[in-house]
C-alpha cells in the first residue's frame, strides 16, 4: 500500500509499506482451500510417520487432513450430535 503526500493532493512524496490482505481475501482463500482439501493417510516409515495422499499428490500449499470432520447435520451418537432433522 502507498500514500501520497503533498500540497492539494500532489504526490511530492510517497510512503509505501507492506500490508496484510483483508480479512475478506483471507477468508475467501481459506474457503477455497477447505473445499479442495486432500485427505492424507499417516503411514509409518521407519521411525517417522509420512503423510501419503489418498488420491493425487498434493503440494506444500495444499490443505490436507487426516481425520474427516463430523457432519453435525446427521444424527451421530458417537460425536454427541443430535442432527438437524425436524428443526
Amino acid at each position: 500500500q502507498c500514500k501520497c503526500h503533498g500540497v492539494s493532493g500532489s504526490c511530492e512524496a510517497k510512503t509505501c509499506w507492506k500490508a496484510l490482505p483483508s480479512l475478506l481475501e483471507v477468508g475467501a482463500k481459506l474457503k477455497l482451500k477447505h473445499r479442495d482439501a486432500e485427505e492424507a493417510k499417516p503411514v509409518p516409515v521407519g521411525r517417522k510417520t509420512k503423510l501419503l495422499p489418498s488420491t493425487a499428490r498434493f503440494n506444500k500449499d495444499d490443505l490436507v487432513y487426516t481425520v474427516k470432520s463430523p457432519d453435525y447435520c446427521v444424527f451421530d451418537p458417537s460425536s454427541g450430535s443430535a442432527g438437524t432433522k425436524g428443526r
